[in-house]
Order: structure tokens, then sequence, then C-alpha cells
């Protein structure tokens, strides 16, 4: 009975003893599977907060919002500064989960797929948002440059603009019968016009080619440098038609009335003439109507020597008068 008894305690000792065995094996394999996965989460949490971090940023990056105008583009670009440096920062916490992916695929992890893809996706996005990052600081840096332009082009127009109002206010002065003084004065401040356009003219020629080199550097942005680049073209061409046209009227003007005082001149001298040949009384004796008869001869060969010049006088007057010249009636007074 003893035996037998003895036969039964061992055998259940033995089952018993198989049973613990198992129950840790079983705390061992589940002990295993807890650390496993405490670990896959803290990986999988780790990934997500630095995904969610960089989706963040990659949305900033991907920004098209280039500022109304310098100042507000550089302001864009300095707050964007902010995000390249944080980007720059973060490349330690990319590589810290890049580590910790390698230890878990070098331990075997049993959910080594999806480690391995969770990693591939954070590398592709972290390319990603680095890729978007250098973009729109290249994007913000052409940005600051056309709008740097369009500062230099407003500032352009508004100078041709104020060189047109000038220009036109010379244009409408009313020199129909200014004395030639008053013409030489007038040519003077044309002069200093036309010197002060030369300026203008090098802003708008450098302005210009800038447009060009940005519309090649920025193919996005040609369409709107070139009507930048026309409208001041074309008020520049403006300007100068208008100076051209007030140069030929002021030389013309200054013809004009260098012909009314040559005019004033010839008259003058003939005035003169017929003063000195009629103021003469007729002498009494041989001799002085010799002397008379002598000056008279001197008299006429001055008048035969100017006759060319009164010719010349003519013909400049009554070519006017056919050109249709303004004052072609007081022209035509003095050449009747």
């Amino acid at each position: 009975q003893d035996h037998q008894n003895a036969n039964q305690i061992a055998a259940r000792q033995v089952k018993l003893e198989s049973a613990y065995a198992d129950l840790v094996k079983e705390c061992n394999r589940r002990r295993t599977q807890l650390v496993d996965a405490g670990r896959y989460h803290r990986f999988v949490r780790q990934v997500d907060d630095l995904s969610d971090w960089l989706h963040d940023k990659e949305h900033l990056a991907s920004s098209e919002d280039y500022g109304r105008d310098l100042e507000d583009c550089v302001q864009l670009t300095e707050k964007f500064e902010t995000v390249v440096r944080e980007l720059a920062a973060a490349g330690e916490r990319v590589a810290a989960v890049q580590r910790a992916q390698e230890e878990l695929l070098r331990s075997g992890h049993p959910y080594a797929a999806s480690i391995r893809a969770k990693g591939t996706d954070l590398n592709s996005l972290w390319t990603s948002v680095n890729e978007a990052a250098t973009e729109r600081q290249q994007a913000l840096a052409g940005a600051r440059q056309v709008h740097r332009f369009d500062q230099e082009a407003d500032e352009t127009l508004n100078w041709l603009g104020d060189k047109e109002a000038t220009g036109v206010a010379m244009e409408n002065e009313d020199l129909a019968h200014a004395d030639l003084a008053t013409i030489k004065v007038q040519m003077q401040r044309h002069d200093e016009f036309v010197h002060g356009m030369r300026a203008v003219e090098k802003q708008v020629a450098e302005l210009c080619r800038e447009a060009e080199r940005l519309w090649t550097a920025f193919p996005n942005t040609r369409e709107h440098l070139e009507v930048r680049k026309m409208d001041m073209e074309e008020q520049l061409k403006d300007i100068l038609e208008g100076t051209r046209r007030h140069q030929e009227r002021l030389q013309h003007m200054e013809s004009l009335q260098a012909y009314f005082q040559e005019y004033r001149e010839l008259m003058q001298w003939m005035k003169t003439m017929q003063t000195m040949m009629t103021s003469e009384q007729l002498p009494r004796d041989v001799a002085g109507c010799e002397a008379l008869a002598r000056r008279h001869d001197e008299y006429n060969l001055e008048m035969q020597g100017r006759k060319a010049h009164i010719d010349e006088f003519n013909r400049q007057g009554k070519q006017m008068i056919q050109s249709g010249h303004v004052l072609s009636q007081e022209i035509n007074e003095k050449v009747r």
C-alpha cells in the first residue's frame, strides 16, 4: 500500500513539475511578447510623433505665399529660416529613430516588417520635407528678388511720371510770341531736362536687364516681369518722344526769332541808309556834287553787297510760310 501511494505521489509530482515548467515557459513567452509589444509601441509612438511634426513642417514648406511686397517677403523669409533651423536640429531625432529601428531589427523583433515599413516611411517623409524646405528657401529668395525689382520699378515709374509731367508742362508753354532771349532760357531748361533724363534712361535699361535675368532664373515670373518691363519702356518712350518734339519746337522757334532779329537789323540798316541818303542837302558846286555822287556810289555798293543777304532772308521766310508756320502771317509781312 505504501509503495502504491509513493508511486502516485511521484507521478503527481512529475505532472506538477511539468505543469509548472509549462507555466514558467508560458510566462517567459508572455513576458517576451509584452516586452516586444512595449518596444514596438514606443517605437511607433516615436515615429508617429516625429511624422506629425514633420507633416506640420512640410505644410509650411509647401506654402505658395511669397508676400505682397518686399517687406512682407523678408518677414516670411525670416520666419521660414526658423523652420529650416528646426529641421536641421531634428536630424538627431531622425537618427535616434533609425538607431532604435536597427536595434529592434537586430534583436529579431517579431514585428520586423512593420518596423522596417515605419522606418522607410519616416525616411521618405524626412527627405521630402527637406527637399520642400530647400525649394521653399529658393522660391523665397527668388520672390525677394522679384519684389525688390517691383519696388525699384515702382520708384522708377514714379520718377518717369514726374519727368513726364515736367516735360508736358514745358511742351504746353506758349512760345508763339517769345523773344530770342526767352527761347534761349527755354533751351537751357530743355538741355537740363535732357541731361536729367539720361539717369532715368540708365535706370530703366538696368531694370530691363534685371527683368530678363529674373525671368530666365525664375520662368514662372516671366509674364509679370514682361508687363513691368513694358510699362517702363513705353512710358520712357513717350517722354523721349515728347522731349524730341519740344526740342524741335524750340529749335524752330529759335530759328524764327533769329529770323525776326535779322529782320529788325535789316530794317534798321535800311532806315540808316535812307537817312544818310536823304539827309544831305544838294551841293551848290561841282566839287560838292562829285563828293555826294561818290558817297552815293558807296551807298549803292553797300546795298548791292547786302542784296544776297536780303534775298536769302526772303527765301527763308517764304520757305517757312510754305511749311505752314504758325506765324506765317507775321513772316509774310516781313518778306513783302
